[in-house]
């Protein structure tokens, strides 16, 4: 049965549940209130869910929600303890939600508004504590110096002294036997040495324990003159070293030669200037890089190391994995190098590939001054001429190289598998090296007449066209005019896609011109008004400019035909597939 409930509440005073005043208190409290059901005072069980927040409507929720099951409700009063745990009541307002229903029902219904949480006589009180802090510009709980009972406001390097029951704010005083003297905020001593760790100091400052330095030689801290640096000298190994900021950066430094004197040149083992460039080895890190090393290089990866320096007196760099053998970068001044080689020695230049400097040119297989963009150097006989350079083709799928492109004495060997495992020695494709080529059988996919092309007289002859050999302009074609005409030359390749499969030039006489078919299938433009066509018709020109017709007088088409048609045209003008064979 479920029992709506009127959301009204009448909520009473909040109040801290208080154990004794000798005991620390908890963060749970008692709260009572009224629940009004249909403006009746409710009686039952109910349950309830308290949740506190920081704001009266929306906000955050602060603390764990509270949740309480058959709570007995008289005549419409209650009482629940409540804790939201700690760090809820830190002093601003907070305020409830309750949500309730009856015992067991339906979800829990909120009720509104939300109930501020006000506080009890004594808790006002205890409030007041945080007044021991300027809240606008301190956090709560803080103690400042205006709310000490000291008199006026401290001066700067005051400290807070108690004196005859009060505290008051002293000024730091030398007293007798005491070294030290203060400057505003600073504490200085300038009569003697200073020992950290030593009664005894034998310099400025001496320390002792630690790395035991005075007990390990070391004669400890000196300032320079300029304040430029702070330097160590170590007497044990008669070495002096330092560190400090001189000029325009942070330095490392030490001394090799003239060891143990202030006048030994100093050796600048690591520099950050001003910048923030980082030099090793170097006193001024060149402008503009980040880091200079001078010297051999050396990184140690988990697998291995990788050196910069000199490889083989060369510059550049040397990768050595842990399981051996090695790999160098390097750039001897005329040629760069990428090679790779068995063993920790230098690898050898015909294990790699050469870049010459002067031309660009590539090597592959040690040549150092490789004579065109791409050049490979011989490698392993081969069952044609002995040391012949290859390119073997690596087949993904098979898992091996199963092709190869070799040069044997000048000519070019296209090689496919049947070929390398000498299953088929006649499969290869031999490029001679006067140009001629030599293959075993050849498919061409790319067109299916053969054409020649030819010079027209106008270069808007469209594809398709019949042309005639052109009387008035020597070596020329145009477009056919008239039926029968003997002087038909073929047709312009292209129509309706068809391109030719062969074209034939001689480079450098004869060129230019488009493609006509003298040979093979190709579409021609039709005329069906003298006659429709038919597979099997004899074909030859028309009157209708660059359009072909069916042959209906045989005596006059001797040396007029264009060929045979292979498609039909019943009436009017199209294209017509003709397997071209002029007679």
């Amino acid at each position: 049965m479920k029992t709506k409930l009127k959301r009204h509440v009448l909520f009473l005073l909040t109040l801290l549940s208080l154990s004794g005043l000798a005991h620390a208190q908890g963060t749970a409290f008692h709260y009572q209130g009224r629940l009004v059901e249909n403006g009746v005072p409710a009686t039952g069980l109910y349950d309830f869910i308290f949740i506190s927040y920081d704001a009266e409507v929306e906000g955050n929720a602060l603390g764990a929600p509270v949740a309480l099951d058959a709570v007995a409700v008289s005549d419409g009063a209650f009482t629940a303890t409540l804790d939201f745990g700690a760090g809820v009541f830190t002093g601003p307002t907070r305020w409830m939600e309750i949500s309730v229903r009856v015992s067991g029902g339906d979800a829990h219904i909120p009720l509104a508004p939300r109930q501020a949480l006000l506080p009890t006589p004594y808790a006002i009180f205890a409030a007041s504590a945080a007044s021991a802090a300027s809240a606008e510009t301190v956090p709560v709980g803080s103690v400042t110096a205006d709310r000490l009972s000291a008199g006026l406001e401290p001066t700067p390097g005051q400290f807070l002294s108690y004196s005859d029951g009060s505290l008051i704010w002293a000024d730091p005083g030398v007293a007798v036997g005491n070294i030290w003297s203060r400057n505003g905020s600073s504490a200085y001593y300038n009569l003697g040495n200073v020992g950290i760790g030593t009664s005894t100091p034998a310099h400025r400052l001496s320390l002792i324990g630690g790395p035991s330095w005075t007990a390990n030689g070391w004669l400890g801290s000196v300032e320079l003159p300029n304040g430029s640096a702070l330097a160590w000298q170590a007497n044990a190994a008669g070495q002096r070293f330092g560190m400090g900021h001189a000029n325009t950066g942070f330095y490392l430094f030490r001394t090799a030669s003239n060891p143990g004197t202030t006048t030994s040149p100093a050796l600048y083992d690591f520099v950050v200037n001003d910048v923030g460039s980082v030099g090793i080895g170097v006193n001024a890190p060149t402008a503009g890089y980040r880091l200079e090393v001078a010297g051999s290089t050396i990184l140690r990866p988990s697998n291995g190391s990788i050196q910069f320096g000199s490889p083989n007196a060369e510059l550049g760099l040397s990768m050595t994995p842990n399981a051996g053998n090695r790999a160098d970068l390097r750039f001897d001044g005329t040629t760069f190098k990428l090679l790779a080689g068995t063993g920790v020695g230098p690898p050898s230049s015909v294990n790699g590939i050469t870049i010459n400097a002067a031309s660009g040119n590539v090597g592959i297989g040690g040549s150092p001054t490789p004579v065109s963009k791409l050049e490979v150097v011989a490698q392993d006989a081969l069952s044609l001429v002995g040391y012949q350079p290859f390119l073997t083709l690596h087949d993904a799928n098979a898992g091996y190289a199963r092709s190869r492109i070799q040069g044997v004495g000048g000519a070019i060997v296209l090689e496919p598998e049947s070929f390398v495992n000498g299953s088929n020695p006649n499969s290869s494709v031999v490029i001679a090296n006067n140009g001629n080529v030599s293959l075993r059988s050849l498919t061409i996919r790319g067109g299916a007449d053969v054409a020649e092309p030819f010079e027209l007289s106008d270069n808007s002859i469209a594809k398709g066209s019949v042309v005639v050999i052109d009387e008035e302009h020597e070596g020329k074609l145009k477009l056919s005019n008239r039926a029968y005409d003997t002087q038909v030359a073929g047709i312009v390749s292209g129509a309706n896609g068809i391109n030719p499969g062969i074209s034939l030039y001689q480079q450098g006489a004869l060129e230019g011109g488009q493609n006509v078919a003298l040979s093979g299938r190709v579409y021609v433009l039709a005329d069906a008004t003298s006659g429709a066509i038919k597979p099997g018709d004899l074909l030859t020109t028309s009157s209708t400019p660059g359009h072909a017709m069916r042959v209906a007088d045989p005596t006059r088409s001797q040396g007029a035909i264009l060929g045979k048609a292979m498609t039909a045209l019943k009436t009017g003008q199209g294209t017509v597939l003709v397997l071209v064979t002029l007679q």
